[in-house]
């Protein structure tokens, strides 16, 4: 019987996965590739300048990046952790040749943003909205979007992004801050409909 069959996998671990595809295994990857695939591509679109080419480019990269240096993956490690740090240092490079890094316009999801807010008014005026914090979001730096999405979009813990950005979770949480803070005073029609939990 085999143990390794593709209903089997459903059940794994991405790093059980990752053991599997370590040996090569094609089923632990196309699982591994069923998960991330969509999520990583969505990620490079908000980040690379709503680019759906590059998105997929840079996806099919990554993943041909996961076969090639699987075993560089550290089990005792998230997975989630490696490869959002593999697709941040992709975008990294990508804007730093296109000179484009202060021109971010990542696409962060309202309904997304809000999914957790119980006092949202029910008569809030949601494209409206939207556009008034694609807005906002552009106005900051890199270093706080980049946070903002990773905890916001992603659901990324604070240690998962301190691990992904190099950084202390103190900083983290501090970028975060900020960039709610900043986003609330550029909102403030809307400041008491939308509630940020950013301390998890």
């Amino acid at each position: 019987m085999n143990l390794f069959k593709s209903n089997n996998l459903k059940s794994f671990s991405d790093e059980e996965l990752m053991k599997l595809v370590c040996k090569q295994n094609n089923k632990a990857f196309e699982e591994i590739y069923k998960r991330y695939n969509n999520k990583i591509q969505f990620f490079f679109f908000r980040i690379l300048n709503k680019d759906r080419e590059k998105a997929k480019d840079f996806t099919h990269d990554l993943f041909i990046r996961i076969i090639e240096k699987s075993t560089l993956f550290n089990n005792s490690h998230k997975f989630s952790t490696w490869v959002y740090t593999i697709a941040l240092n992709i975008c990294k490079n990508e804007l730093r040749k296109e000179k484009t890094a202060n021109k971010y316009n990542e696409q962060i999801s309202i309904e997304e943003l809000v999914s957790n807010n119980k006092n949202l008014l029910e008569d809030i005026d949601l494209p409206f909205y939207k556009k008034q914090l694609y807005i906002a979001l552009e106005e900051l730096d890199e270093s706080k979007r980049i946070a903002f999405i990773l905890r916001y979009q992603e659901e990324l813990s604070v240690k998962e992004i301190a691990d992904i950005l190099d950084c202390p979770e103190g900083t983290v949480k501090s970028r975060i801050f900020y960039a709610i803070e900043m986003l609330s005073k550029k909102l403030t029609t809307f400041k008491n409909n939308v509630i940020y939990e950013h301390t998890k």
